[in-house]
């Protein structure tokens, strides 16, 4: 008899996080979760002194979870590593399979016990040819008749046949309208209502500050025709063309649907959404209706180079430096889901998360965030009023390390923060986006109410100081009603 092999016996048994992201962002994106593997090996082969490594079926399972494009940026991993000197590494908190037992064959003495059924079968069909000849014939007439009916189906099958096939090119054209109708309702209310904003530098929509009404409209529609729309198959047409006050109301008709786009009057910014006039308050604002509470919540969104959003910062800040901790204050970024930049994730988007005016801007989003978390509140204000004021969304990338060494911040401490954390803290933006509604920038919350007020100073301070139970003394001190007169939101 031989001898039954011996299983290997567990001699070490460790958890590891294993860092991922820097490894596999140095592959191209289509090859992300092999390198995520090809990592994984490398850190166990080091660490476990072994290069026989085997990676379980769950940890498998969750790097290519999200695709090749998307592994994981970390993972807890459980590992064992045998007298044999094989490594097995596992998903912590990963299901154990139980070893499948094998099953019983069976016996040749149970088939023979089954042999003499089969004579009786035997028998059976013996006694069933021998059937009187009465019932052969029967079956014939029967046969006959069912032909006979057969036939007048048969013309009835074609005529179904016929307006199946009506109904399937009914359908396949109705579907095909359909498809049509949502593209250009998706262009409509969501592509460009992503890009609320867009800075024209080219076909046209450069010079003076002031061109002619007629010139900027059939400049804006040449654009969206060439950037937006023509890629996409769609054209838009200028049906009319109205001036209000400090800009110019575009009525198009895109794929049949009409709508409205509002340009500036000097040619170089666009919008989808309607800028709403606010008259400034001359003193303070009551009668808001804001809860009230022991300390003032406030959380506005913003994009970093809306000028809406800036606009809202302006304002905000005095009011921060008069009030400083004695309000609760959070500063949150509007940010948008890839799924809206299909096929321009790389110059809008950071893993899933994107933002309007660019990637630059979604860098100078995180930096700021980063900045929040590591250094005093007033820090963060100087350094976003200075961003906002000398740099853009196309030179954000460099223009913002001048003024953080300005301020003694550390640039390698911030670029260790947006590398490390940068997709975990837009994650938790987005979720916050999505919890209140957020669509566009700013939106304003004063003890999670909405504020549609005026943005200067006085308008905020008046809105916050009505949501203490006991408003401090800074309140009586009035502020600054300049700022608040343009209106609008990207």
């Amino acid at each position: 008899m031989a001898k039954k092999e011996e299983k290997s016996k567990v001699v070490l048994e460790r958890e590891y996080i294993i860092p991922l992201r820097k490894e596999f962002q140095k592959a191209p994106k289509y090859k992300r979760a092999k390198k995520t593997i090809k990592a994984l090996k490398e850190f166990l082969a080091k660490h476990m002194k072994s290069d026989n490594i085997k990676i379980g079926k769950y940890l498998n399972l969750k790097v290519w979870e999200h695709g090749i494009k998307n592994p994981p940026h970390k993972l807890k991993v459980k590992v064992e590593k045998y007298d044999d000197n094989l490594v097995k590494a596992e998903l912590v908190g990963a299901p154990v399979e139980k070893p499948k037992e094998e099953k019983k064959k069976i016996t040749p003495k149970k088939q023979e016990k089954k042999q003499p059924e089969k004579k009786e079968e035997k028998t059976e069909e013996k006694k069933k040819e021998k059937q009187p000849e009465k019932k052969t014939e029967e079956k014939k007439e029967e046969s006959r008749e069912t032909k006979v009916k057969e036939k007048k189906p048969a013309e009835d099958k074609k005529a179904v046949k016929e307006e199946k096939v009506v109904r399937e090119k009914k359908e396949k054209s109705f579907s095909f309208n359909m498809t049509r109708l949502t593209i250009v309702s998706f262009i409509l209310a969501g592509l460009l209502a992503i890009l609320l904003v867009v800075s024209i530098l080219t076909h046209g929509f450069t010079g003076s500050s002031k061109i002619g009404m007629n010139k900027a409209a059939s400049n804006a529609i040449s654009y969206l025709n060439s950037e937006i729309l023509g890629p996409r198959g769609l054209t838009a047409k200028l049906i009319n063309v109205e001036e209000k006050d400090d800009y110019y109301v575009l009525t198009v008709d895109i794929g049949g649907q009409r709508g409205q786009l509002f340009l500036l009057k000097n040619g170089k910014q666009l919008f989808v959404s309607q800028p709403i006039e606010i008259k400034e308050s001359s003193g303070q604002q009551q009668g808001l209706g804001v809860p009230k509470q022991e300390k003032t919540n406030i959380k506005f969104f913003v994009m970093s180079f809306c000028p809406f959003g800036n606009q809202a910062e302006y304002g905000l800040e005095p009011v921060y430096r008069l009030l400083g901790d004695k309000v609760e204050w959070e500063p949150h970024y509007v940010i948008y889901p890839a799924s809206m930049y299909s096929g321009r994730e790389d110059q809008f988007c950071m893993g899933d998360y994107c933002s309007m005016h660019g990637i630059q801007e979604l860098h100078q989003d995180v930096r700021e965030m980063c900045v929040w978390k590591y250094y005093d509140h007033s820090t963060w204000w100087d350094f976003v009023i200075s961003i906002n004021k000398n740099c853009s969304a196309s030179n954000a990338d460099t223009c913002w390390q001048g003024i953080a060494q300005s301020l003694g911040i550390d640039i390698n401490k911030i670029n260790k923060c947006v590398e490390e954390e940068g997709i975990d803290l837009l994650a938790a933006e987005y979720q916050l986006n999505q919890e209140y509604g957020v669509r566009g920038s700013p939106t304003v919350f004063i003890n999670d109410m909405q504020y549609n007020g005026a943005r200067t100073p006085e308008a905020y301070k008046s809105a916050i100081c009505e949501g203490f139970e006991n408003p401090p003394q800074e309140c009586a001190q009035e502020l600054s009603n300049a700022g608040g007169s343009a209106s609008g939101q990207c």
